[in-house]
């Protein structure tokens, strides 16, 4: 039950603690990661538009989250690629592991 004022106030809702934080970002995280994998592994050259499609239609998340998604595999050394046209954000798959 929340409390209101006359006036409409509600006291402001306490902001969720930054472990509970973490813990939602890596369930998401995680979940995005498996598909980034699977479609990586599966197309060794994509456009970055591909991908967001492909994980979006299994997963329903954000658009852009793939990519950023994308970008931490590579920096944690599970999947190697390089873009070879920025403009047309075509990638080449090098390694999966």
């Amino acid at each position: 039950m929340t409390q209101e004022s006359l006036f409409g106030w509600a006291p402001p809702v306490a902001a969720p603690k930054a472990s509970e934080q973490a813990r939602e970002i890596a369930r998401v995280e995680k979940g995005i990661a498996l598909h980034v994998l699977e479609f990586c592994r599966t197309h060794s050259t994509f456009h970055a538009e591909h991908l967001r499609f492909y994980v979006q239609a299994r997963t329903g998340r954000a658009p852009s989250s793939p990519d950023r998604i994308l970008r931490q595999l590579r920096s944690r050394g599970v999947l190697r690629y390089r873009c070879t046209d920025r403009a047309a954000s075509l990638y080449e798959v090098l390694e999966v592991r």
